[in-house]
């Protein structure tokens, strides 16, 4: 049986909105608000089992900026751990980006249309596109761009991936 975790950490309405119940019908365990040491959630199923980072592209910028006590970005802290899951377990680590798909202002930079609205970023819209390449390239973790697709339904997926054929995910990219 396929279990899914979600971390902690993780909004409150994240998990209701995978629909606990709709999963329960369909033999997934569904464990919500656990601390999980590396991602967002923990998806185990029969023969695959994938760590999964969450990222909106608005806290992926964020993330890509924000300096930690090591000196390095958050995302280069959070990328190592899931590539150090990689190294030491069969575990498949993702890092799925969702959300508004980012645009590129006047000025270069990292822009969102939200409602009517633009809201423009300090990141280059290069520099973000490239940080996405390099995780790609040179590490473990497979990048997930979902573009204005539902995250839940997107661990729906993986749920059912794991309980297919050994690495059933393994050349998808």
């Amino acid at each position: 049986m396929p279990s899914v975790l979600i971390d902690s950490r993780e909004p409150a309405d994240l998990y209701t909105q995978i629909s606990v119940e709709f999963l329960a019908m369909k033999g997934v365990e569904v464990y919500p608000r656990l601390p999980l040491p590396v991602g967002d959630a923990l998806i185990v199923g029969q023969h695959a089992t994938y760590y999964v980072e969450r990222k909106t592209t608005r806290d992926l910028a964020a993330s890509l900026t924000d300096q930690q006590a090591n000196g390095h970005s958050r995302l280069r802290n959070q990328i190592e751990k899931l590539s150090g899951i990689a190294r030491t377990t069969d575990a498949i680590p993702l890092l799925v980006i969702h959300g508004d798909a980012p645009t590129r202002s006047r000025k270069g930079n990292l822009a969102w249309h939200v409602r009517g609205q633009t809201i423009v970023s300090e990141l280059n819209f290069w520099s973000f596109q490239m940080a996405i390449a390099s995780i790609a390239v040179n590490s473990p973790v497979r990048v997930i761009p979902l573009w204005n697709a539902s995250y839940p339904q997107f661990l729906t997926y993986l749920m059912r991936a794991a309980n297919k054929a050994r690495h059933a995910f393994a050349n998808v990219a």
